[in-house]
């Protein structure tokens, strides 16, 4: 007897077992380490044996909604699983299993805890996983803004070479030809940062340029009321890296 009760109490969630009533037969010391308030619970005290459980739930909905999940766990005698988020931010799990005994359900197991930590880890995963989508994305609105772009340049050149030299047509393709230099510039650097690194080696690289093609594209990311200064070093750094990491970094470092 002692040693499962060293068991009970030695968990880290609130187990609470139920009567078919849904009266509390047992509790474990593990509702001390949780908030007063969890699982759509408050307890201010040691919960009081023979006292039912739903007693401790102020939320009228949230009473009905346990009630519900205890009645189909009885019926069924198959486990629930019941989440709940509180106002506080906290992510909360209540299992309710059946209490089997001699072949009958006899009442309710209910074990709550805390899914706050888990939550926020599923949280970034997706967020992970929603960039790496938006990054592919982004490499194929690169590709075809590129072969634009390649259009534009090269009948950019065509009407320069029609054109005389130092007249007003000749200076706006030159214009256009920059403007489309550059963006064929900016459309290459997102296409390096939004490539897959798995497999590829890293090169020796100028740092002072890598941080100048990471400050471009955090201009472009940036808030508006935000100014980004970048001071070089007056003389090459060279670095044995991956570019798509090491810019990679230095937004997350802006951001």
């Amino acid at each position: 007897h002692d040693f499962v009760r060293s068991i009970l109490h030695s968990l880290d969630s609130a187990i609470y077992s139920l009567d078919r009533e849904f009266r509390v037969t047992h509790a474990n010391d593990g509702w001390r380490q949780l908030p007063a308030q969890h699982g759509g619970l408050r307890l201010d005290g040691p919960p009081e044996i023979g006292r039912s459980l739903l007693d401790y739930v102020p939320d009228t909905a949230r009473r009905k909604e346990l009630r519900e999940t205890f009645e189909t766990v009885l019926q069924t005698g198959q486990s629930q699983d019941n989440r709940f988020q509180a106002s506080d931010g906290h992510h909360w799990l209540v299992k309710i299993s059946p209490w089997v005994h001699a072949g009958s359900v006899r009442g309710l197991i209910c074990n709550i805890s805390d899914q706050t930590r888990y939550h926020e880890l599923q949280n970034q995963l997706f967020q992970s996983q929603k960039m790496e989508i938006i990054g592919t994305l982004a490499a194929g609105v690169a590709h075809d803004f590129n072969n634009l772009l390649q259009a534009i340049r090269g009948n950019t050149s065509l009407v320069m070479l029609q054109a005389p030299q130092g007249s007003d047509l000749h200076r706006w393709g030159e214009q256009i030809s920059l403007a489309a230099t550059r963006a064929a510039e900016i459309t290459q650097q997102l296409l390096s940062f939004s490539h897959r690194s798995e497999g590829k080696q890293r090169a020796v690289l100028d740092l002072n340029q890598i941080v100048h093609e990471a400050g471009q594209l955090a201009r472009r990311t940036l808030r508006g009321n935000v100014n980004l200064e970048i001071f070089p070093a007056p003389n090459p750094i060279p670095v044995k890296i991956e570019l798509s990491r090491a810019t990679q970094t230095l937004l997350n470092l802006c951001v």
